[in-house]
C-alpha cells in the first residue's frame, strides 16, 4: 500500500528521531492512516481510470439556469487526461454519443463534483439531454495519485500539502497511541499552537474535504 507522506516526515515532525528501529512502525502507521483518511474522505488515492455511470430522471433534472450537480465515484481527478461526459437514453447507446463540450461542465477536480452549467435555454445544444424522459450519463475520467518507491514502501506522489499534512499528523496520533506515548504532544513545525491535542488538529485540516454532495446525483455504479 502506497503512502501519502514520508517516514522520515512523521519521525521529524513527531519528535521521534531519539527512538531507534521505529522505522517499519510508522510505515505500519502511516498505511493505516491512508485507509483512514480515504474513508473519511470517501475516495481512493490509487491512480484509477474511471467510468461512473449515473440515470437522471425528468422529474429531478433542473431548469432554467439551475445546474445539474454530478458527484464522481472519486476525488483527486487528474487534468492532463481529458474527462468526457456522454448521453443518451439508453444505456447501450453510451459508448456512440459524441461527448457534452467542456465548455458545459464546471469540475472541481480536488472533491470530485461536476456542474453541467447550461440548460435547455441557456445551451441549445444541450436541449435533447435535459428534455428526454430520462437520460444515462457516463463520465470518463482518471483520478488519484501516481506512486514511486522508496526505501520504506510505495509513496503516493503529487499529494496536495493539506492531504500530506493530515497524513502525518494521523501517523504520529496512531503511532503514539501504538506506544502509549499518549496524545498531548503535537508536532512542533507549521501546525500551529503545541498545546493542542492531535485529534483537534485533524478535524478542521479535513473536515472542509469531506466528500459531502447531497444534492448532486451519485453514480449507479
Amino acid at each position: 500500500m502506497a503512502m501519502l507522506a514520508r517516514v522520515t516526515d512523521v519521525i521529524t515532525r513527531g519528535g521521534l528521531s531519539q527512538y531507534q528501529g521505529i522505522e517499519l512502525t510508522v510505515v505500519a502507521a502511516l498505511e493505516a492512516a491512508t485507509v483512514h483518511l480515504g474513508e473519511v474522505i470517501r475516495t481512493s488515492f490509487d491512480y484509477t481510470p474511471n467510468k461512473d455511470i449515473y440515470w437522471i430522471d425528468s422529474d429531478d433534472r433542473p431548469f432554467n439556469g439551475q445546474f445539474l450537480k454530478i458527484h464522481l465515484s472519486n476525488s483527486f481527478v487528474d487534468l492532463t487526461v481529458p474527462l468526457e461526459m456522454r448521453a443518451a437514453t439508453e444505456l447501450y447507446n453510451l459508448p456512440t454519443q459524441t461527448p457534452i463540450s467542456n465548455d458545459y461542465l464546471l469540475l472541481k477536480e480536488d472533491t470530485g463534483l461536476i456542474l453541467v452549467t447550461g440548460s435547455d435555454r441557456i445551451a441549445p445544444p444541450l436541449r435533447p439531454f435535459y428534455l428526454a424522459g430520462k437520460t444515462f450519463l457516463e463520465v470518463s475520467y482518471s483520478s488519484g495519485f501516481s506512486v514511486t518507491a522508496t526505501s520504506y514502501g510505495s509513496l503516493h506522489t503529487g499529494v496536495p500539502a493539506w492531504l500530506k499534512e493530515v497524513a502525518i499528523i494521523a501517523a504520529i496520533k496512531l503511532f503514539k497511541k501504538m506506544h502509549d506515548f499518549g496524545d498531548e504532544v503535537a508536532p512542533t513545525r507549521g501546525i500551529g499552537s503545541t498545546d493542542m491535542t492531535l485529534g483537534n488538529l485533524l478535524y478542521p485540516l479535513v473536515e472542509r474535504h469531506i466528500r459531502f454532495h447531497p444534492d448532486a446525483f451519485k453514480p449507479l455504479i
